[in-house]
């Protein structure tokens, strides 16, 4: 799945609950289901697909009912109903979730997009704004005039940026938890940050402050250099084409130590690959050693008289070896005009 409705943002905002509940819609669907149907859903199931303790995946059910994103079957099957929209201009900007494989990394993703839809509507506010206090021959007046008129915008749009409390108070987490969704999103190249300082003039004014603290406060400033006094604004961000995306899993990303039922399906999965490794070594050491004793029923047993057969067909080779290499020795020709001599006789004859 790459794309998720954008209704799905108010969903989203209204705590965490609701967008593990929606990370888990998304872990799940990526089991291969048949029109996103569960059939025979049983708590024990999803606990199989998925790794999630049960008391944690019935948390999740209730939060995708209240939602409306599930619909139970009379034949005990779930089905998981559609995230996105078939309109893309209806969708929150794409990214390809089936990527991630932990419902953490799952539900950064789904906040990244939160924000990355959050970037697109103050955009597009701007973009109303100046259209109505500042129109160009292209723009509609009227239709700015209008929306701004809706959302009781009386003056020109200032871009602030994005602070993490902003963002946090927003989407109801913690600051912390902003600044690591912001570290995931650059990681993978989902967003592009900007730092933002800008210099403030009233450089004059710590003549008569001697205390720099006192006068950073007075100043509305953050920090002073040798010459410069400077102002820290919140940071903006620029939503980056998705084919530069960069999907590289890392279960250690922005410090935060995965649970272990989180890992609980890619444990299962090794364990399974470990015992069928195991399984095939020990058939192939039992065919091994079958074939290893057919081989030694095929052998004499050790008697006396298997030990004089041998040492017959011992001599007896022996005795041909040598037959054989005097046959070749009478083979081989004399120098012209001289009698051949042998040292023992005349072989041959």
């Amino acid at each position: 799945m790459k794309s998720l409705n954008y209704r799905l943002y108010n969903e989203i905002a209204k705590g965490l609950d609701y967008t593990r509940a929606i990370a888990f819609s998304i872990l799940v669907k990526q089991h291969d289901l048949v029109s996103s149907t569960v059939k025979g859903c049983t708590v024990n199931k999803l606990h199989e697909m998925t790794g999630l303790h049960p008391n944690t995946i019935k948390k999740h059910l209730l939060k995708l009912a209240e939602m409306g994103l599930i619909d139970e079957l009379p034949n005990r099957s779930i089905v998981f109903k559609s995230l996105s929209n078939k309109h893309e201009n209806r969708n929150m900007p794409p990214l390809d979730f089936d990527q991630f494989k932990t419902l953490t990394e799952i539900e950064y993703a789904i906040y990244t997009v939160a924000i990355m839809e959050r970037l697109k509507r103050m955009k597009y506010t701007e973009e109303k704004c100046k259209a109505r206090f500042n129109p160009t021959k292209g723009d509609d007046f009227e239709a700015a005039r209008k929306y701004c008129r809706k959302h009781n915008i009386t003056r020109p749009f200032r871009n602030n940026g994005l602070s993490f409390d902003g963002m946090a108070e927003e989407l109801k987490i913690s600051s912390t938890t902003a600044e690591g969704i912001i570290k995931f999103a650059v990681k993978h190249n989902f967003l592009e940050k900007h730092n933002r300082q800008i210099q403030v003039p009233n450089w004059d004014v710590m003549k008569k402050i001697p205390n720099e603290a006192a006068f950073l406060e007075t100043v509305g400033a953050h920090f002073c250099t040798k010459n410069n006094v400077y102002k820290v604004l919140a940071n903006a961000y620029t939503i980056i084409d998705p084919k530069l995306h960069k999907y590289e899993v890392d279960a250690t990303d922005n410090k935060v130590e995965l649970p272990k039922w989180q890992t609980a399906e890619n444990l299962l999965h090794k364990i399974q690959l470990e015992k069928q490794d195991a399984k095939k070594k020990s058939a192939e050491k039992g065919t091994s050693k079958s074939a290893k004793a057919k081989k030694m029923e095929n052998q004499p047993c050790a008697t006396i008289e298997n030990y004089e057969n041998l040492g017959q067909n011992i001599k007896n080779k022996v005795l041909d070896d040598v037959f054989t290499s005097q046959s070749l020795v009478s083979l081989l020709s004399a120098p012209s005009g001289q009698e051949q001599h042998h040292p023992h006789g005349n072989i041959s004859s």
